[in-house]
Formats: C-alpha cells, structure tokens, sequence
C-alpha cells in the first residue's frame, strides 16, 4: 500500500512514511557487481557517535531539473535494470521545495528469487561498508532495497528471516548504525526549508526499518544488536534533544522514535539478556521520559519497554496511566479483527500485545485497569483450540496473573473458567 508522506505518519515500519517511493540515482540502477563479503565484527567498523555532513550539503547544492522530459547526464536511467531488482518508474518524489526533485522508484520484491534477493545483498552491503559518508541518495537507493527486502508479509516469513539473518552475516547492523552516525547530528526536520535534512530523514529513516523489521522476524538480529552494541547508540540517539518528548510535536521526529522504541521492543521481548543490558545503560530513567510524550504509540511503546526492564523493587514505576492501558488494549481488539491477529496500521501482532500486559500486569494497580477496560475477553478468545500455541501460552499466562487480583472478573466472564482447563 502506497502511503503519503509525512502528514499522516504510519504506525508501521513496512508502511513507512513513503515507503513504496524511492530516490534512485541512475548510477546503481545497473546490475550489481559481485565484491567479497567483510565480516561482521570488523574491529575497523567505528562504533562510536561521530557525525559528518561530508557529502549531504553537496548533494543537496547539486542542480536537479524537474522537467521529466530532460534530465542531466548524470541521472539518465538504464533501460535494462537488473532484473533481480524489479524497478519500475514511478511518479516524482519531491525533496523539500516545489523546485527540487528526483525520479521515484518502486520496487516489486514480493515475488523475486530468494537467491536473487541474496545476491543483490551481497553486493549492496560491502559497498555500503566502504562508503565513507553514506549520505547520498546513491545510498538511500540501496538502504530502500535492503528495507524493501525485510517488509513484513506473511506470506513469505521464512523468506524474512534468511534474508534477515543473512543480513547479520554481512555486518549490516554496523552499516545502519553508522548510517546514523553520519546523519543524526546535521539535523531531520524542517523539510520544506532545508532539502539536506530531507535526505537525512530518508536516510536514517530505511535504515532504521530494516532493524526495525528485521528484529520483528529474527532472533538472531535481536542478540547481533546486543553483541555489537548498537543499542547502547539508539539509547544515546533517544536521550538527544532532537528526540526529546519534551520537543514539539513533530511527524518526522515522531517516527523516527517509534522506530527506535520499536528495535528495543523487539530486542528485549526475544533475548535473555535484553533487559539486563538495556537496564545498564539506565533504560528506565529513558523509558520513563517517553511516557509522557504527545503520541500514543510512543506513549504505550514506553509502558511495555517500562514493564520488561523494571527489577522487582521498582514495579512501583509501571503504574501505568488509563489512557496508555486502553490505547494497548484497542490494539489487541484491532489485531483480532484479522485472521492473522495482526494490526498491519500499528505493527503488532496479538502475542506480543498480550505478552505486554502481561508484562504490566505485574503492577497490582494495572491488573484491576486492565480488567476495567475488557481485555478478559480477548484473552478467552486467544484460548481457543485454532490459535497459535504462543498466542494460548500468553492468554494463559495472562489470566492466571490477573487472577492474584481480579479474581471476580475472571470467574465473571464467559468461556474463561472453561477455556483454561
């Protein structure tokens, strides 16, 4: 599905901002050439938050004609792509101002070659590595295929987590960190009066949804963020001004830290170690300042995060507030109007809603507000024999915790005392 840009941000990483658009310059649309991998743990791979704008301003400077009829040599495009890629022209993307612009590009991954797929990725990521800057669009061209080729479809789960693994083979989490590192200090917003910080934005934005997909789908990325510690980088990003709740209300700013909350998300609820190592780095002081941010789903992704870091002398600190209690239990109702109990506006599926409540539920005081808001029921339906075996271990779990407190509500719904015998 084709989303608009940034007026009516998404709430998913597969449904990104403009995320079926791409600004591709001629120069990579060609075939890619084959280049040896470089390990993952390559000790010349800086880990530490150093920022540039080398390359972005230049960019930004460079003449672009916006008449689809006359281009510049330097952005003519190939005729024949790489049929691995599947791109077909699409409509203008425009960069900040009505005089700035770059032809946009879709790509049609769903139904391409798995060994094809890989092949392009192990040429795409040892280029990116050896890239100095990463700050062009020649690079956002291969960040879109990379993000492209992690986008959630059930249909090709399996799919999903190879590609994902192997881009952990590659040292693709260090390039998408670096990507940041790069970008993250030039500045996102204000797109309409700065072009460069538009790139930026795209930049770190696809890079961003490769992470953010792909530790929804494999657990072996999940423990890479940890191994590489590039979760101790998305704490530093989320602690910055730029990304301060405190700031006003803006969509680029938004998304950017729904995603990063997001990565966590997934990291901490499909590691061991996820919530020690998060909890180090001070994760509850972080999480406990995103509570009171103006979105709701930045809001409600700090509740959970909240609950899986909190030791259990600090259950105190995830009372969490009415309206975060049932924005997450709307969430379980939408994910279960769809035969996949999954809400594809919001990116979550019904385990892990259930699995954080259940998180939450640990707090005497949740227990009685998520009884309050219905989610008993939802919990029953999640009993039933054609439901997944993650999502009856949940439900189960979860009743059984809110039982301590809220036994009368337990005992009161239909199909409940039933269902878990």
């Amino acid at each position: 599905m084709e989303m608009m840009e940034p007026a009516q941000s998404p709430e998913i990483p597969s449904d990104d901002v403009d995320g079926s658009q791409l600004l591709r310059s001629g120069s990579r649309l060609s075939v890619y050439s084959k280049v040896p991998e470089i390990p993952a743990n390559d000790p010349e791979m800086p880990l530490t938050r150093e920022h540039t704008k080398t390359g972005i301003e230049e960019m930004a400077q460079k003449p672009v004609v916006s008449s689809p009829s006359v281009q510049p040599e330097e952005n003519k495009i190939e005729q024949e792509p790489s049929s691995n890629m599947n791109v077909v022209q699409d409509s203008k993307v425009n960069l900040g101002d009505s005089k700035t612009s770059m032809p946009a590009y879709k790509f049609k991954l769903k139904d391409a070659n798995l060994d094809d797929i890989i092949a392009e990725l192990e040429a795409i990521v040892p280029r990116l590595y050896a890239d100095e800057s990463l700050t062009s669009l020649d690079v956002n061209a291969d960040l879109m295929y990379i993000k492209e080729s992690t986008t959630y479809d059930r249909s090709r789960s399996v799919q999903r987590i190879t590609i994902t693994d192997k881009l952990c083979d590659l040292g693709a989490i260090q390039i998408f960190m670096k990507v940041w590192q790069q970008n993250f200090a030039g500045g996102f917003t204000g797109h309409k009066d700065n072009p460069s910080n538009k790139v930026r934005y795209e930049l770190m934005k696809n890079s961003m949804i490769t992470l953010w997909n792909g530790t929804d789908s494999s657990t072996k990325m999940c423990q890479k963020i940890l191994d590489t510690k590039a979760h101790v980088l998305i704490f530093e990003y989320l602690r910055d001004d730029q990304l301060s709740p405190t700031e006003p209300k803006n969509v680029h700013r938004t998304y950017l830290t729904k995603g990063l909350l997001g990565i966590l998300h997934n990291v901490v609820r499909q590691t061991t170690d996820g919530a020690s190592c998060f909890h180090e780095n001070q994760a509850v002081d972080v999480f406990q300042e995103f509570r009171s941010a103006p979105d709701p789903m930045v809001r409600c992704k700090a509740e959970i995060l909240l609950a899986y870091v909190v030791s259990e002398e600090e259950y105190s600190k995830i009372n969490a507030g009415n309206d975060s209690i049932k924005f997450i239990i709307d969430l379980l109702e939408k994910s279960m109007e769809t035969p996949e109990h999954y809400t594809k506006k919001y990116g979550f599926a019904a385990d892990e809603i259930l699995q954080g409540l259940n998180r939450l539920a640990v707090n005497d005081e949740n227990k009685r507000k998520i009884t309050d808001y219905g989610a008993v029921k939802y919990y029953v339906q999640l009993l039933q024999p054609d439901c997944s075996t993650n999502e009856k271990y949940q439900a189960a779990k979860g009743i059984w915790t809110l039982a301590f407190r809220c036994k009368d509500v337990i005992c009161a719904e239909p199909g409940c005392v039933e269902g878990n015998k």
